[in-house]
């Protein structure tokens, strides 16, 4: 499967692998390797949404971070991109939760 961040792909690799102990660890490791433009929310999402490898569990902790302003702007657009219209409540939470879990 073709990513969008093929010509980065070991940075990439790394960047998930620091994502996937520490969550800002890793976007602070895309963003410094040029993979993610900084401040750039809805960069991060679409890596997030888009990227094979990446821990659900550690989507969750990051996207709960509520301390972290761009963390919250991240999960404002993450939860946007879900097509949850029309489905019952218990649906739709299902729905939502195999995008990431929750802490």
């Amino acid at each position: 499967m073709q990513t969008f961040y093929e010509d980065k792909e070991k940075d990439v690799r790394i960047g998930i692998n620091h994502f996937n102990r520490k969550p800002k660890k890793g976007i602070n490791y895309l963003i410094d390797t040029g993979v993610l433009d900084e401040y750039d929310a809805e960069g991060i999402c679409k890596f997030l949404r888009e990227e094979p490898g990446i821990n659900k569990q550690k989507i969750g902790e990051y996207l709960g971070d509520l301390r972290n302003p761009l963390s919250m702007d991240v999960l404002q657009l993450f939860v946007r991109t879900i097509p949850m219209e029309g489905k019952e409540v218990d649906d739709a939470l299902r729905l939502f939760q195999t995008f990431f879990r929750m802490p």
